[in-house]
């Protein structure tokens, strides 16, 4: 786990560089069934219905507007999300940030799904994946989507697991609050 202090974007750009030349730390299957040891959640709020509702969603989670809106600071190797882009994502805590880097393995683009999902990569202090998607449904409702899968990554993640599913489910919520605030 890494922890800098807010304003070290240096230190944001070299973790995102070493970033690039790592493998992820997720090594299960996204797409199977929760892996042994790893607690998978579903965050999920109603936007509306609609064209429009759809297409504000789908450009806020791929421009990274969610995580941002969520209070998180973003160093993204792209401003849009695409397969490949890596991320550092720094979660605020008091002047420093706790430093999470991600590679989006996934990008969901159709006329009912928009959105991806990343892994966790060498750094980050969870092991596993998370999604970001609006939904639209058969009555054309729009639904927004957070979908973590993880386990603690390290001893200190361990120690402090209690404080880390907190945290982890109000980093959900606030996700879903964000989008409320850009679709609404």
């Amino acid at each position: 786990m890494k922890v800098v202090r807010r304003s070290n974007t240096e230190a944001m750009q070299r973790l995102l560089d070493a970033t690039a030349a790592s493998q992820p730390t997720f090594t299960g299957d996204p797409r199977a069934a929760t892996p042994a040891g790893y607690r998978a959640e579903e965050h999920r709020r109603r936007l509306g219905a609609g064209d429009e509702v759809f297409a504000r969603a789908r450009e806020a989670i791929l421009t990274w507007q969610v995580q941002r809106g969520a209070g998180l600071v973003v160093h993204a190797a792209s401003d849009r999300v695409e397969v490949g882009t890596d991320v550092v994502v720094g979660l605020p805590a008091g002047p420093v940030l706790i430093l999470a880097p991600c590679r989006v393995d996934r990008v969901f683009d159709s006329p009912t799904k928009a959105g991806f999902r990343y892994v966790t990569m060498p750094g980050h202090p969870e092991l596993g994946h998370e999604e970001f998607v609006a939904e639209r449904d058969m009555d054309d409702n729009v639904d927004f989507v957070v979908r973590p899968v993880s386990r603690p990554g390290s001893v200190l993640t361990w120690l402090g697991l209690p404080i880390g599913r907190v945290i982890q489910h109000r980093a959900s919520r606030r996700y879903l609050d964000a989008m409320a605030d850009t679709t609404g």
